[in-house]
């Protein structure tokens, strides 16, 4: 379950960093019309696509957070399972902690 939800956190973030390419190229191809143009609605729309990627930018940072802390409890189950599988085999005498 928890290796569900690493790789679901990580098509997420690669989903959004995609968005981000776009939202700049988006927002640098309107900065060379409203240049060009000398169009003030072009700058408005081109801080929105900013805006928006920052947003996303944000989004992705807490996904790799996310990202972490299920893989630091996949690696403590890993090594809880593990430390049973040792106390159950015939004869174990395994460590206390």
């Amino acid at each position: 379950m928890a290796e569900e939800q690493i790789n679901g956190l990580k098509v997420k973030k690669k989903f959004r960093q995609t968005s981000i390419r776009r939202l700049h190229k988006f927002a640098d191809n309107l900065s060379v019309q409203a240049e060009k143009e000398l169009k003030m609605e072009l700058h408005t729309n081109l801080n929105a696509f900013r805006t928006s990627a920052k947003d996303k930018e944000a989004e992705v940072l807490q996904l790799d957070k996310q990202i972490k802390r299920k893989t630091e409890e996949l690696k403590q189950y890993y090594a809880f399972v593990k430390f049973i599988m040792k106390c159950t085999q015939p004869g174990a005498q395994p460590e206390l902690l």
